[in-house]
C-alpha cells in the first residue's frame, strides 16, 4: 500500500519517509491502527484518515492497493462537516 503522513505526524517517521508517500508492506487485512503502531504514531495525534479519497476510522482493514493519507489534529482550519476521528464524531 502507499502511505503518506502529513504535517506534524512526519516527526515520528524515518527521514526517508517524511513529506512524501511511501510504499509499506504489511500482512493482509491489518487495521489502520496497526500501521500507526509500526511507526509509533500516537492515536491521539490523528484527526483524519483517508483511504482512496474516503474518510475511514482506525479499524478500517487495509488492502495491498490502498492509498492511505493520515492527517494530524487540525488546530486552525475549519473543516466544516468532515467527521474527524478524535472529535467524538462518527465517520
Amino acid at each position: 500500500m502507499q502511505v503518506r503522513f502529513y504535517g506534524e505526524l512526519n516527526r515520528y517517521l524515518p527521514r526517508a519517509m517524511r513529506g512524501r508517500a511511501a510504499r509499506v508492506l504489511m500482512p493482509p487485512s491489518q487495521p489502520v491502527l496497526a500501521l500507526l503502531e509500526i511507526f509509533g504514531v500516537p492515536v491521539a495525534e490523528i484527526d483524519l484518515i483517508v483511504v482512496g479519497g474516503e474518510p475511514v476510522d482506525f479499524e478500517y482493514r487495509l488492502k495491498a492497493d490502498d492509498r492511505v493519507s493520515l492527517y494530524p489534529r487540525f488546530r486552525s482550519i475549519d473543516l466544516g462537516p468532515l467527521a474527524l476521528i478524535n472529535r467524538g464524531r462518527v465517520v
